[in-house]
Order: structure tokens, then sequence, then C-alpha cells
């Protein structure tokens, strides 16, 4: 049975030392997995989410539009807040998925 985790970790080291414009990226602040996905659907065959997000309060909460371009407040209501993710002590900066088998498919 192959490990899917440790072969996608071992190959996006590899990327990283050898890219030189994602040089900045510490892989032991990157919690990869793999997961089982949904056989049949549409959708992401991976998802990233950034656990550093910077807190904001209420009605701080900014976008840019697509469109236009122009700086709009989102919701007046909405802080973001980020999980504070640890392993054996050292705090994670992303949280990549993978959906398997789609992903392989």
């Amino acid at each position: 049975m192959i490990n899917y985790t440790d072969r996608l970790t071992l190959l996006m080291r590899d990327i990283v030392s050898r890219v030189p414009a994602l040089s900045f990226i510490d892989m032991d602040a990157v919690l990869l997995f793999a997961r089982f996905g949904r056989l049949r659907t549409d959708g992401a065959f991976a998802t990233c989410h950034s656990l550093r997000l910077p807190a904001s309060e209420p009605g701080y909460y900014f976008w840019r539009d697509r469109i236009s371009g122009q700086i709009t407040r989102r919701s007046d209501w909405f802080v973001t807040k980020s999980p504070i993710v640890s392993i054996n002590g050292r705090r994670m900066n992303y949280l990549i998925s993978f959906a398997l088998p789609r992903f392989c498919d």
C-alpha cells in the first residue's frame, strides 16, 4: 500500500528545494495529508488553507473587487480567525489536503 501523505510530502520538499521562486516555503511548517474524497464529482483535487491569516476586528476585513479593482468592506461582522495548529510544538503555516482517489485519477 502506498502512503500518499509521505510520498506527496517528499515530492513537495523536492520541488521547493529545486525551484528558486518557492525557496521561501518552510516545508517543516506545512501540514500535508491525503484524505478520502468523493468519487465521480466535480471539485478540487487538493485544497490549501493558510493557518497564519492576520487577526482582524469587525469591520476591518477588506477585499478588492476583481472587475472594478475597488477596495470595499465585505462585512461589518466578519472577523478572520485561524486555528492554531502545532505538531511537536511547531506551529504550522499551511494545511494542504489531497483528495484520493480523485487526485490520482
